[in-house]
């Protein structure tokens, strides 16, 4: 059995034999610094992207001209934007970043939001799944385990659930 836990902090993998109702721990391996938040901070970096064409603006200075409160509007907005895009991705084909609720030009006027498709998150975020899937090899020829001596393989975790993870 192998267990591919793509969580929000750390990506752990580990390769259970299963002996009766005895579990061994054959294998294990992973990263501890590789996890959903890294896919969070892929998606924020691309919608600030996309808000500096979108707006021909240049972010860093604007934020600087908020308050202290708007700041944290914005960083909180995003944060929960980003998070909820990502889970409306693995269902839908795109996810609207909800910009205008919480940022404003220098004029007072609300941004415009940010469309990101299933197909845009996908490419930003194949890098990071690809080295998983290099992890999972690794521990396979670490354990000399091969694909066809593994009766399931067990996703868990938020990040498991994209459709990019399960393809691949």
């Amino acid at each position: 059995l192998l267990i591919y836990d793509f969580g929000g902090g750390t990506f752990d993998l580990s390769i259970l034999t299963v002996a009766g109702d005895q579990f061994v721990e054959t294998g294990a391996g992973g990263d501890r610094w590789l996890g959903g938040d890294d896919i969070d901070l892929i998606i924020s970096n691309y919608v600030k992207e996309q808000i500096e064409n979108n707006s021909n603006i240049n972010l860093e200075e604007l934020l600087d001209e908020k308050t202290e409160k708007e700041l944290k509007q914005f960083t909180a907005g995003l944060k929960k934007d980003v998070e909820d895009a990502k889970k409306t991705l693995s269902q839908s084909t795109s996810a609207t970043i909800f910009v205008s609720n919480y940022l404003e030009d220098s004029d007072g006027e609300p941004l415009d939001d940010i469309t990101i498709t299933r197909d845009t998150f996908e490419s930003l975020i194949r890098p990071l799944v690809e080295r998983t899937i290099e992890l999972t090899e690794e521990l396979m020829i670490k354990t000399s385990i091969s694909i066809s001596d593994l009766s399931n393989i067990l996703l868990v975790g938020g990040s498991s659930c994209i459709p990019l993870v399960k393809r691949m």
